[in-house]
């Protein structure tokens, strides 16, 4: 305000606001049937021998589960993303699965279904499946679910557990320590790229 009223006198500034960055569409839902994507059993690309890398607690390779399956079933032409895990309260390593929405969402291995804890419910975590060598594969939350589908209740791999929120959430533990699923999940079925 102190400055002459000439253009010269005055400060520099932008007058416009930046662009803002496109933003990618939603993943496709696709048409057609649901396939249920298996894993194959190649290696998964863990980025070292950490649980928190995607390695095995105990022998630091690349941990997996026999059998696996993709946990978001859609048609041949849906989209599925998802990027590296991030850390939720507690230290559990998750991965925010994106689909469209009401996306089918299938047992990721054989077990029995638990009720996920408050602390876990904060974390994005629901359910677990909880395999008969201790591992669990946590998942959460869901729009819906299937019939039968309740705690305790016995899944086989590729079992319907209910239709996807738009974000699915997947966890594992191993031992009572948290694996980065994101490699195992890479291995079965390769994320989509986004589209601008």
């Amino acid at each position: 305000p102190h400055r002459p009223l000439t253009l010269r006198a005055q400060g520099t500034r932008d007058t416009c606001p930046a662009a803002p960055a496109p933003v990618a569409p939603p993943p496709a839902a696709g048409s057609g049937p649901a396939l249920v994507v298996l894993w194959a059993g190649a290696a998964p690309p863990a980025r070292g021998p950490a649980p928190a890398q995607g390695g095995d607690p105990e022998s630091g390779l690349p941990a997996a589960i026999q059998p696996f399956a993709f946990p978001v079933a859609v048609p041949a032409d849906g989209e599925v993303r998802y990027g590296a895990a991030r850390t939720a309260v507690g230290g559990l390593h998750v991965v925010d699965v994106d689909t469209a929405p009401e996306a089918h969402v299938v047992a990721a291995t054989d077990g029995r279904l638990a009720a996920a804890s408050v602390a876990e419910r904060r974390t994005g975590i629901a359910f677990w499946i909880v395999r008969s060598d201790g591992d669990r594969v946590g998942y959460g939350p869901l729009v819906s679910y299937a019939p039968g589908i309740r705690h305790g209740a016995p899944v086989a791999t590729g079992t319907p557990l209910g239709r996807s929120v738009g974000t699915l959430a997947v966890a594992w533990t191993r031992g009572g320590t948290s694996i980065d699923p994101h490699p195992l999940l890479w291995a079965t079925r390769p994320p989509d790229p986004a589209t601008p």
